[in-house]
């Protein structure tokens, strides 16, 4: 199953850029004591529509430079003997 991530680049320019982290942790409602965590995972709420309406506004960027998909590890999947 795919899922749809920030790009590597785009983490790092969260994480470096403090101003930018707090608009992203407040667009999602997480502090940004938090915000370290979510983006280490790459987590689901960094692409809710409110951060990716931040981001695309601050960076002057469209959704392709921002969003890719990676392959999800299927955690339920059973291994057969």
């Amino acid at each position: 199953m795919k899922r749809l991530v920030l790009k590597e680049n785009i983490i790092e320019k969260i994480k470096r850029d403090q101003e930018l982290n707090g608009i992203v942790a407040k667009s999602i409602d997480a502090s940004t004591l938090t915000m370290p965590r979510l983006l280490k995972s790459n987590h689901p709420k960094l692409t809710q529509a409110s951060a990716l309406m931040v981001i695309r506004e601050y960076l002057g960027v469209q959704d392709k430079d921002i969003l890719c998909f990676v392959q999800q590890k299927n955690k339920n999947k059973k291994v057969e003997a």
